[in-house]
């Protein structure tokens, strides 16, 4: 198997993700010429906060010799952020292949000084849809604060999957923690998950996005969002890929988690 078989199914992989309603970022583990393992970005389908592309690769690749790792490829469709390429430096992997570091890029001058062989192919595909289009996407809360029983406030915190067509600047640029005023609509769609099972995933398919400059002290009551309500104002939890879509900024601080 050469390397663009092996890319494929790092980026078919990529593709099944976004049908579970995750975020599609795949990879692949090449071993002397055999497909060892794929893997995808399970953040949504699990909630994990290590499940990314090549964490997920590498587990179901299961418990291999030093001398495997030191015989692999791994490919993926993003390039790695930095705890991906310390699990790849912790396994010796010599070479990592990369479908695009446009939209993200963190690692690759890190995993350059250790001397692993980096290499991306610029693919455009994970950078755009087949029309040019990009989709973003959100995960972004709202609270709900109101008087229980007793008299004592009380507060829900709902978080919401938020999708963006052709996202303007300022919205791939997001970072935890910033509030954002949203509308649009809300859809419900059906996928088969990866082990066979017919799921569902709601999200709010937005067609405004805006930033919310609020002061601190009146930024908790700002927040109240009826719940079913498809104009949110929100704090989102990190810009995330979606269907090849743009993410966020080249750099980001220990806050930001965009994938």
């Amino acid at each position: 198997m050469d390397d663009a078989t092996a890319y494929a199914a790092a980026l078919a992989s990529a593709r099944e993700g976004m049908a579970e309603g995750g975020i599609p970022i795949g990879a692949s583990l090449l071993v002397a010429g055999e497909l060892l393992a794929v893997g995808r970005n399970q953040r949504v389908q699990l909630g994990s906060s290590i499940h990314h592309g090549e964490t997920n690769c590498i587990e179901n690749a299961g418990r291999q010799p030093a001398s495997v790792y030191a015989r692999s490829t791994i490919f993926t469709t993003l390039s790695p952020c930095f705890m991906c390429a310390g699990t790849i430096l912790l396994y010796k992997i010599p070479r990592v292949v990369i479908g695009e570091n446009e939209n993200f890029q963190a690692s690759e001058d890190l995993l350059r000084s250790h001397g692993v062989e980096v290499v991306v192919l610029d693919d455009a595909e994970t950078k755009t849809m087949p029309s040019g289009s990009t989709l973003t996407n959100l995960n972004i809360a709202t609270e709900d604060r109101y008087k229980d029983k007793t008299g004592e406030w009380q507060s829900k915190t709902t978080w919401h999957r938020v999708a963006i067509w052709d996202a303007k600047p300022h919205v791939q640029q997001l970072t935890k923690g910033q509030r954002v005023y949203v509308e649009g609509s809300i859809e419900t769609r059906e996928y088969t998950g990866s082990d066979g099972v017919k799921k569902t995933t709601t999200e709010v398919k937005a067609f405004s996005v805006e930033l919310l400059f609020v002061p601190e002290r009146t930024a908790r009551q700002d927040a109240r969002t009826p719940q079913g309500d498809s104009r949110m104002g929100g704090t989102p939890q990190g810009a995330q890929r979606g269907a090849q879509g743009p993410v966020t900024a080249s750099t980001f601080d220990d806050l930001d988690v965009p994938f």
